[in-house]
């Protein structure tokens, strides 16, 4: 009778264990890959009903958008001749605004494997978080005159223009002397010779302003085309075209062309290195996973430049294309540190670097004073969780410097090539607590579906040593 129970128990043991091991290989193989791809799906942009799509269309926490305007301190003393004295400017800011994003006009293709769409963007001014007011003064640049000089680049025309700026005295400085902060920024500056030929220089403003236009409009960033990761995941956010275009026609060779993916969508699992395509300099940027952080108990990817993010070609030569100019020359003069944007920004002479030349040659700080680059404030940065692909936290930081140099115009006769800092904004979020708790949610089912088939192998392996033990005892 004790043999027979043996027997039975061993059986039905070994049964189990079989049956464990069997039903988890069916799991793995034909269940899971069903449950991962539900869940998967709430990651792409397919519908307006996946948990991404729902998170993406609107910023639910503002962003937190910084400007520093540079204050040029001793314009009254600058002269070239006979000793230069050396710019010196002084950091302004910030001004803290709360940003909200929101996309619109969004049309899927009929296959649903792209979505068109515009973004909205609205500032409100903080004044109780900044550290200056909207109605402080700043001296600066005269960046449109510098535009008209950029644009004259024969004798013939810039004696014409020298004539006509002169005889209607349009301008007596290559300065911009007390200009309140706000007009710098968002209002706009009302200046004559920018009413005078707003044509010439093909800008859309009568007057000028680093912000201006951008508030609450529809239209100034442009569309774009995006891919939603419908057929594959891994497509998820690549950018297709901008402004209906797949190239910008800014820059040299390959390097015009659109690609990378906007910050806010990335896929799971995300490579080594990503393409970060950045709007306000008109071109995509390389980063590097770097270093893994914890947020919250979510292990998180860590991506930033490396200090050749602007570098044009000195070092790297296949960025030697983020040039605009034809002429060899004139690209290969630019050292490491600073990408010329001139095209990108109404063809105004327009350098874009990291704050304060940070990881930039230092002939760019040595020809100015003021200047203090800081590691933890001016960097860009993406945190990545690497699951979901999900963005978790984000800082972006970048400066527009405006070349002074002798333009063949009145005042700027024998001026040195100088980079002339004018602002520097910083863009930064992070995730809610609630958003956070939300991910935690599908990062456990997607981990769970691995978990359960280990488990399962696990428990049917426990099942059939046992058996075999009984099987050897008995």
């Amino acid at each position: 009778m004790m043999f027979h129970v043996h027997k039975t128990c061993k059986i039905s043991l070994f049964l189990v264990s079989i049956f464990t091991i069997a039903f988890a290989i069916i799991f793995q193989f034909c269940i899971s890959p069903l449950i991962t791809k539900r869940l998967t799906k709430e990651l792409t942009l397919a519908n307006n009903e996946t948990a991404i799509f729902k998170a993406w269309v609107n910023t639910s926490n503002p962003l937190r958008f910084e400007v520093y305007l540079f204050n040029w301190t001793n314009v009254d003393e600058f002269q070239v001749y006979p000793n230069f004295t050396k710019p010196h400017f002084e950091e302004i800011g910030p001004f803290v605004f709360e940003e909200f994003d929101q996309k619109i006009n969004m049309k899927w293709s009929d296959d649903r494997e792209w979505i068109t769409f515009g973004e909205k963007k609205v500032w409100h001014f903080k004044p109780e978080l900044s550290d200056a007011k909207l109605d402080d003064k700043i001296t600066t640049i005269n960046p449109v005159y510098m535009g008209i000089g950029k644009l004259i680049s024969y004798p013939l025309f810039a004696m014409i223009a020298n004539g006509f700026i002169n005889d209607t005295k349009l301008v007596d400085s290559i300065f911009w002397k007390d200009v309140r902060a706000g007009d710098l920024l968002f209002d706009g500056y009302k200046n004559t010779l920018q009413s005078q030929l707003v044509k010439i220089i093909k800008s859309p403003f009568e007057k000028f302003g680093w912000c201006i236009g951008r508030n609450n409009s529809e239209t100034f960033f442009g569309n774009y085309t995006i891919n939603t990761g419908a057929s594959d995941i891994e497509n998820v956010g690549s950018l297709s075209l901008w402004k209906g275009q797949s190239s910008t026609d800014f820059f040299r060779q390959n390097c015009d062309k659109v690609s990378g993916r906007l910050e806010t969508l990335w896929p799971p699992n995300p490579k080594k290195t990503i393409s970060l395509f950045v709007t306000e300099i008109c071109r995509p940027v390389k980063l590097e996973h770097t270093s893994t952080v914890n947020i919250e108990n979510i292990e998180t990817f860590v991506y930033t430049p490396d200090e050749n993010i602007f570098d044009n070609g000195e070092k790297y030569s296949e960025n030697e294309c983020f040039c605009p100019s034809k002429n060899d020359r004139k690209c290969s003069k630019v050292k490491s540190g600073v990408t010329d944007v001139s095209k990108c920004k109404h063809n105004i002479p327009l350098f874009a670097s990291l704050p304060h030349f940070y990881n930039a040659s230092a002939s760019y700080r040595d020809s100015i004073s003021g200047m203090k680059p800081n590691p933890d404030k001016h960097k860009i940065y993406l945190m990545i969780e690497p699951v979901t692909g999900v963005l978790l936290e984000a800082n972006a930081a970048l400066q527009f410097n405006v070349v002074l140099r002798d333009y063949q115009l009145t005042l700027t006769r024998g001026l040195p090539e100088i980079l002339i800092p004018t602002v520097w904004v910083s863009k930064s979020g992070r995730a809610s607590h609630e958003q956070i708790r939300d991910l935690k949610k599908i990062i456990f089912l997607l981990n769970s579906v691995n978990y359960l088939f280990y488990g399962l192998c696990i428990l049917g392996l426990i099942l059939l040593i046992i058996s075999m033990i009984i099987s050897l005892k008995y």
